[in-house]
């Protein structure tokens, strides 16, 4: 907790702040789907309103269940939305920036909110979840970009991870929620918990005003004036008027050397397809690893094994899943993104094996088994969040080329959307067919997901994104992108402010700063 308070006081004054809480805000509504839906599904009288009434073998005995085939297309035809949002949301925000993409996902998810708690009907209810995952998708194409360009070097991967550790809130305060209505013997059961995705957008919308643009965006479409502005904003207080100029200069730098124009092709070129692969790989084996069976049927699971409470489980995967996000916040500056990341998958594989290893025993009549599968499926969350969770969206947008960032960003975003359609459509099969037993399965990609994240993911980690940039263009292999850190940072970024400075003859760089300091004073008394 001192390490956080001494970064914050060190790097974030209360523009900065309130930018980054109000961003990370908006990532709840995720957290708030994930679980609202995941533990909706074991409510009866959600399964009464939306299920059929049959025989269940199991319990041997007529009740109210969802159909496996509804749940299939419930998990997955709603990346559908995702992906039309994340191509949406991108463009919005490449065009006209990326606060008038904040502003459009939040009024899109007001529309959405209302189909989804005015539901009747199932598939009323799923058109309105697929319209809410178009929220989602334009979040993942705004959110963490904006959060990456607007943050200083020292703290990009604790802010960026806010956008998970923000979900695991949202997924929490929604658990609870719905710990309280499942007794509840109607449907407001579910449509109570339903009824928060109208509070976060709403916020936002709200306080959008105080928001800067991003520095960077307004460079790439060449307004310096807007991006200087904008950059004082985020760093007036923490940051002497020299340092706010360098920091805008070497991005100006950054932009004029870097020889890509912003083309969607150029993100398969020789000196980019490495990076492509890098981002798009992340996102492909985040949603192969196994990890929606706690965060999207968890509850349903739980509920199958027997013996203990499915909706405070869910609870437990929420509080395991955000102590664990705020430990990698703090320290992935200052450890690393790979450690985290290769712990993660090792903890993944651990937990896979043994759910799989338990799924060949009837569990749910011996009580010793069914004990040591809740251990494993908390094991799972838990190894999620240690790395996999937070930081795939840190490292995606840290290697990506700056002005190909929004067009390589949808790209990566797409192999989620459709990694997340295949697991989503599966897995409900997977379950009702052979059980904890699909750990196997997943346990057998995590191996190939580690393979890759060793091999070819870099550690960015105290490197800014232009000293990134430099490193891509260098061809240096992934495993010694930590090695060069230092040397290549401080030369980037003296040769950059050298450079500037031996432009403006001898301190015209000082004087250009103190004139446009009172040119801004002269306009605020007038």
């Amino acid at each position: 907790m001192a390490s956080i308070l001494r970064l914050f006081t060190a790097h974030f004054n209360a523009r900065l702040a309130f930018s980054v809480s109000l961003v990370a805000l908006s990532t709840a509504n995720y957290g708030f789907d994930n679980q609202g839906f995941s533990a909706a599904q074991a409510m009866n009288p959600f399964e009464k309103q939306f299920g059929v009434y049959k025989y269940d073998a199991k319990t041997k005995k007529f009740q109210y269940a969802l159909q496996a085939y509804w749940l299939s297309l419930y998990s997955s035809v709603i990346w559908i939305g995702f992906g039309v949002g994340l191509v949406a949301g991108s463009s919005i925000s490449a065009k006209w920036g990326r606060r008038a993409g904040m502003l459009a996902l939040s009024i899109w998810s007001i529309i959405c909110a209302t189909v989804i708690v005015s539901s009747f009907s199932k598939w009323q209810l799923l058109a309105g979840r697929i319209l809410f995952y178009g929220y989602l998708g334009m979040e993942l194409a705004v959110l963490s970009v904006y959060q990456a360009e607007a943050v200083p070097t020292e703290v990009r991967g604790l802010v960026v991870c806010t956008y998970n550790f923000s979900q695991g809130i949202g997924g929490l305060i929604m658990n609870l929620i719905c710990l309280g209505t499942s007794r509840i013997p109607n449907n407001s059961s579910w449509r109570i918990p339903f009824g928060l995705f109208y509070v976060v957008p709403s916020i936002v919308i709200a306080g959008l005003y105080w928001v800067p643009e991003s520095p960077r965006w307004l460079l790439v479409n060449k307004r310096r004036d807007e991006a200087y502005h904008s950059l004082r904003l985020l760093r007036q207080g923490k940051r002497t008027e020299e340092e706010i100029a360098a920091e805008l200069l070497s991005i100006e730098t950054a932009l004029r050397e870097e020889p890509e124009q912003g083309r969607f092709k150029e993100i398969f070129y020789k000196e980019n397809i490495r990076r492509t692969l890098i981002a798009t790989g992340m996102n492909f084996f985040q949603e192969f690893s196994g990890q929606q069976i706690t965060a999207k049927f968890g509850a349903l699971v739980v509920k199958d094994i027997g013996g203990i409470d499915p909706f405070i489980i869910t609870v437990v995967f929420a509080v395991v899943g955000i102590i664990t996000t705020f430990f990698v916040m703090v320290y992935s500056d200052s450890v690393g993104r790979r450690p985290f990341i290769l712990a993660s998958i090792t903890t993944m594989i651990c937990a896979e094996i043994g759910l799989g290893v338990i799924g060949g025993y009837d569990y749910t009549k011996i009580k010793s088994l069914a004990s040591a599968a809740i251990f494993f499926l908390v094991l799972l969350s838990f190894g999620f969040s240690l790395g996999f969770a937070p930081l795939t969206n840190v490292v995606m947008t840290e290697v990506v080329s700056l002005r190909l960032r929004d067009m390589s960003v949808r790209t990566a975003g797409m192999a989620r959307v459709v990694s997340n359609f295949v697991v989503g459509f599966t897995l409900p099969y997977e379950i009702d067919d052979i059980g904890l037993q699909l750990g196997y399965i997943y346990a057998g990609i995590c191996v190939i997901a580690i393979t890759f994240v060793f091999f070819c993911v870099p550690d960015c980690s105290g490197k800014s994104l232009e000293t990134i940039e430099y490193l891509f263009h260098k061809g240096v292999p992934a495993r010694k992108f930590k090695s060069y850190q230092g040397e290549l940072r401080d030369h980037r970024q003296d040769s950059i402010i050298e450079d500037e400075i031996a432009s403006h003859e001898k301190g015209a760089l000082k004087e250009a700063v103190e004139l446009k300091r009172q040119e801004e004073v002269s306009d605020e008394k007038l």
